[in-house]
């Protein structure tokens, strides 16, 4: 079974002093995180006011957090999206759902299971 929740990112640090939380994105992009309009914190939801790349993260005025006081008190946490939120494109995929398939070579052999998947650079050609 589907988890509901996905880890999308977490906040690593305040941008202003009027409250943004400057977002690490998990996802494929940041463009796609900013695109979320609610976002969930400690398994509560919390609507996003406004978000905004910048420099590979989120920018982000989330409701109740006013001041750049209650936005530090948010330093560390993780950020989920909802599934159902959430709109791939044809053909993509959560990593966290592919965790556990069976691995096999092109001809068919059994490989064994996917436990992890590591994201790494593109090669510099």
């Amino acid at each position: 079974m589907k988890e509901r929740f996905i880890e999308a990112g977490e906040i690593v640090n305040t941008h202003g002093v009027r409250g943004e939380a400057k977002i690490l994105p998990w996802t494929d992009s940041a463009e796609f995180l900013a695109k979320c309009r609610t976002l969930y914190i400690d398994g509560a939801p919390v609507r996003v006011l406004a978000a905004r790349v910048h420099k590979q993260t989120v920018l982000a005025r989330l409701e109740g957090v006013e001041d750049v006081n209650a936005a530090m008190r948010l330093k560390g946490r993780r950020v989920f999206i909802d599934r159902a939120d959430a709109k791939l494109p044809k053909g993509g995929y959560f990593i966290q759902d592919i965790i556990g398939a069976e691995v096999a070579t092109g001809d068919g052999g059994g490989v064994g299971k996917l436990t992890e998947a590591i994201e790494a650079p593109a090669p510099m050609v």
